[in-house]
């Protein structure tokens, strides 16, 4: 089977892998991983973006479904049994991120207000693009049960998954699922409108004053609150307007990385190797639990375990060579838009053409050390403002004084998705990165795809002033 496919397995398929890897068989226990590790990957991912504990929490629930294997009472209800297991690990994933996400910054430091920005409507946007970067931002919006079942519902509509094992994952009934997947579909479009209302420009004077005290961390509560004034107000209401269904926007699945799938097969190959003596599965899995051969980086290849600095880099790239910025004055060239360079105009982050000195002047940008992290950057324009990131969207701003303001203004500099390019990470949140979409420059989270990599990738040039 190819890295990253996935099908259902075939009547008792499961159920017979189930029983002969409980019987010590090695060979049934790395099928059954290796063919349903798209399921788990493409759970854990949907569930939690692209971040780096993707790796770590898929690591954490096939360890366990392993070792608890002995205890599965029905061999058949394999799938939707790890589904479950998958649900729960990543709910108390999510649980603890939105808790340690409430501490980022206190209330005082909220920084951004729609509104303070009137600048004019920026180029053309791709409005398909925008809705399924706007669906993504919607989903940090849920609940960590709701981005459970936004997932679970995900891998449905791909038609991965069976609403009955949908059910099963839940550990609900099939009607009961159905309003689980209901109301998850509410909140995600209620959800979508708060993010269309919050980037609409120019902003809402009210909607201002109803999150004067937001520190910037979606989450359910603050859903309800701006979800009231965006109901009643004629400003923010029509900025949700004509959305496309949310299952339209949908992306397929993402393909299982090569080094996680071998990583993978190769941990539970030695977690087993004891059962060739006979001793039994569960006993082998004490074993190998005990001395921890499973712990296994899933996204690391062999290359990146010898820099541990690399292990956040979410492109895949072949290059080892670090990634070319570093302080200085420099200009940022599209790596797939030839002679088009980031610049401000106004107060906003844009991919334009430079034709003349003004345009030069607000392409050239000073690389200082980051504002949060001197490992990282931080990008001065030429009047001396930071740039940074508000509500997704790249601005100059002035404003650096508060924990969240410094955070936004920092990236990281990582090796682009092609050789010689430069990607530049969102400090406060990893596996965003800063790319360009219909002419605007926007922080957005890795995909996995091929365009995204095109419009996320740039060159380093000499300044333009």
């Amino acid at each position: 089977m190819a890295v990253g496919t996935w099908a259902p397995a075939a009547p008792g398929g499961d159920a017979a892998l189930v029983v002969a890897a409980r019987g010590g068989d090695r060979a049934a226990l790395e099928a059954l991983v290796r063919g349903h590790l798209p399921l788990v990957y493409n759970l854990v991912r949907q569930a939690l973006g692209a971040r780096s504990e993707v790796d770590d929490v898929v690591q954490e629930v096939l360890l366990r479904a392993v070792r608890e294997l002995p205890k599965l009472r029905a061999p058949e209800s394999f799938r939707a049994w790890l589904a479950a297991i998958t649900v729960r690990q990543v709910g108390t994933y999510a649980a603890k991120a939105d808790r340690a996400a409430e501490r980022i910054a206190p209330l005082e430091d909220a920084a951004w207000k729609p509104g303070a920005d009137a600048e004019e409507p920026a180029l053309l946007r791709l409005e398909m693009a925008q809705q399924r970067r706007q669906v993504k931002h919607a989903g940090r919006w849920l609940s960590a049960d709701e981005r459970a079942v936004l997932s679970l519902w995900w891998l449905e509509t791909a038609g991965e998954l069976t609403r009955a094992e949908l059910a099963a994952a839940l550990r609900v009934r099939v009607g009961h699922a159905g309003v689980r997947v209901r109301r998850m579909r509410e909140q995600l479009e209620l959800s979508r409108s708060i993010v269309a209302a919050l980037e609409a420009v120019p902003g809402c004077d009210r909607l201002s004053a109803t999150i004067a005290d937001w520190n910037g961390v979606p989450g359910p509560f603050w859903r309800k609150r701006i979800a009231r004034h965006v109901r009643s107000c004629a400003v923010c209401g029509p900025a949700g307007e004509r959305m496309i269904p949310a299952e339209r926007l949908l992306a397929g699945l993402v393909a299982v990385p090569a080094a996680v799938d071998k990583a993978v097969v190769e941990a539970i190959g030695g977690a087993v190797t004891a059962t060739a003596s006979g001793i039994g599965l569960k006993t082998a899995l004490a074993g190998a639990v005990t001395v921890g051969a499973l712990t296994v980086g899933l996204a690391v290849a062999a290359d990146e375990k010898e820099n541990p600095d690399q292990k956040e880099q979410q492109p895949t790239v072949t290059q080892s060579q670090p990634p070319p910025l570093s302080t200085g004055k420099v200009s940022l060239e599209s790596a797939n838009q030839s002679g088009r360079y980031v610049a401000i105009l106004g107060d906003a982050g844009v991919l334009t053409d430079v034709s003349n000195d003004t345009d030069r002047k607000w392409a050239t940008f000073e690389v200082v050390p980051g504002l949060a992290d001197r490992q990282c950057y931080s990008l001065l324009a030429a009047d001396g403002r930071h740039l940074r990131h508000l509500n997704w969207r790249l601005r100059a701003s002035d404003e650096q004084n508060t924990v969240l303001s410094r955070r936004d203004a920092t990236f990281c500099a990582r090796a682009g998705w092609s050789a010689g390019t430069v990607a530049l990470e969102s400090y406060n949140y990893r596996g965003w990165f800063l790319r360009h979409t219909g002419g605007e420059m926007w922080v957005d989270q890795f995909d996995g795809s091929a365009e995204f990599g095109a419009d996320g990738s740039f060159l380093t040039r000499p300044p333009l002033d």
